[in-house]
């Protein structure tokens, strides 16, 4: 549950307008920014996956294992570097080419 608690905030973060987007569900926030090309179609894709697997996690009667848990923080970390690392690391590197 907490790996979809990131990809919820994050999605406000990569927002242009997070108040709007915090009245629409998770699901909803992913295809409107990816619609936005804000996200990747592989973003969307593992952004889904992490919401889903979240709704299991705080919903379904199965345990959630170790393995699966490791799995999702994997997932969770990959959505967020290509969603905020990337971004900003070829925005520094754009700036210095710019400068010089």
């Amino acid at each position: 549950m907490m790996f979809r608690r990131v990809l919820d905030r994050s999605t406000l973060a990569i927002s242009e307008d997070a108040e709007s987007m915090r009245k629409k569900n998770l699901k909803r926030r992913i295809e409107i920014l990816a619609d936005q090309q804000k996200l990747t179609p592989d973003l969307k894709g593992l952004a889904h996956l992490l919401r889903l697997e979240g709704n299991d996690a705080a919903h379904d009667d199965e345990e959630f294992d170790e393995t699966r848990a490791k799995q999702m923080g994997e997932f969770a970390e990959l959505f967020l570097i290509y969603a905020f690392t990337l971004p900003e690391r070829v925005r520094r590197a754009h700036d210095k080419t710019s400068v010089e």
